[in-house]
């Protein structure tokens, strides 16, 4: 028998890099809430509708104290 089984999976809104946890890569998950709880442990940001991967939350964004969240980096003219 063949059965249709739908799955989620996490890709970063800024790379493209998929979720990864210590023990698995390209996690899938058939539960979405689950699996923004383990993005949230592994260090994945949620930004709007957007999630962010720990890398790219380095590198695009900052935390902004006064508003108690990320914004997006401000680009500094040469």
């Amino acid at each position: 028998m063949i059965e249709q089984v739908v799955m989620y999976g996490m890709y970063c809104d800024g790379c493209n890099e998929s979720l990864n946890t210590e023990e698995y890569h390209n996690v899938l998950y058939p539960d979405p809430i689950e699996l923004y709880s383990d993005a949230e442990q592994e260090g994945w940001i949620k930004i709007g509708d957007k999630w962010y991967c720990p890398k790219c939350v380095a590198e695009l964004l900052e935390y902004d104290e006064d508003n108690d969240t990320y914004v997006a980096k401000k680009k500094h003219n040469a």
